[in-house]
């Protein structure tokens, strides 16, 4: 399992994983956070938890102290982004996130929205 901490203070995290590897975010910060995946339609799953609502089957809002996870199928690279919802309710910061999913040599594939 590869795990990502969330925090008050959002910094640019790349990650590297194996096809069927556990990525689990953990929302340790004081404010509800969003993880977006960024190429929802090109990127398969073979499990999750706390992700798909209305907003996308790529998307999961955490409370504080809340976990969400997911195992990416395929190698390829991956973007997702942070939304930490802050006060005033208006404001709100974004911050990008990367995960290379390497095949069983270590390789990684081209993007997943990489059309080659």
């Amino acid at each position: 399992m590869k795990t990502v901490v969330i925090r008050d203070q959002l910094s640019d995290i790349e990650l590297s994983a194996g096809p069927g590897d556990e990525v689990r975010w953990i929302n340790k910060g004081r404010t509800p956070v969003s993880i977006i995946l960024l190429d929802q339609d090109a990127v398969s799953f073979s499990c999750k938890q706390n992700f798909g609502s209305w907003l996308g089957a790529g998307t999961a809002r955490l409370a504080p102290h809340e976990t969400a996870s997911l195992c990416f199928e395929h190698p390829g690279k991956v973007r997702y982004a942070l939304r930490l919802d802050t006060i005033p309710p208006l404001s709100e910061i974004h911050q990008a996130g990367t995960i290379q999913v390497a095949d069983l040599y270590g390789d990684v594939k081209q993007e997943v929205n990489d059309p080659r």
